[in-house]
């Protein structure tokens, strides 16, 4: 019996649709529309303090993986490690670059 044969996705460097979002650098590494709504990937740096205000999801979960500086979350109306609803800030006196994951992708990330 063969294996099943599964899509690769490949980021380039330089590659991706840049814009701002509420502060943050957003780019699109892989679209929802290049994985048919599967998921979506995107690199977001985050000045010191930035990040979007209190938000949830209502079709998507996510997940971050940081590469530089340091992340925090607020979920009822304290900052900690919990997620819905949730606000992601850039804390430590540096910005933050991570990238998150949407599964499935979300409109706002294709």
């Amino acid at each position: 019996m063969d294996a099943p044969t599964l899509p690769v996705f490949v980021a380039t460097p330089g590659s991706g649709k840049r814009f701002q979002a509420l502060g943050d650098e957003v780019k699109v590494l892989i679209s929802g529309e290049q994985t048919g709504g599967t998921f979506s990937l995107v690199e977001v740096v985050t000045p010191p303090g930035g990040g979007p205000p209190p938000h949830w999801h209502s079709r998507e979960d996510e997940c971050f993986h940081i590469l530089e500086g340091r992340i925090e979350l607020w979920q009822d109306g304290v900052w900690s490690e919990a997620p819905n609803p949730h606000r992601p800030r850039a804390f430590g006196g540096k910005g933050a670059e991570g990238m998150k994951k949407g599964i499935p992708s979300s409109s706002s990330n294709s």
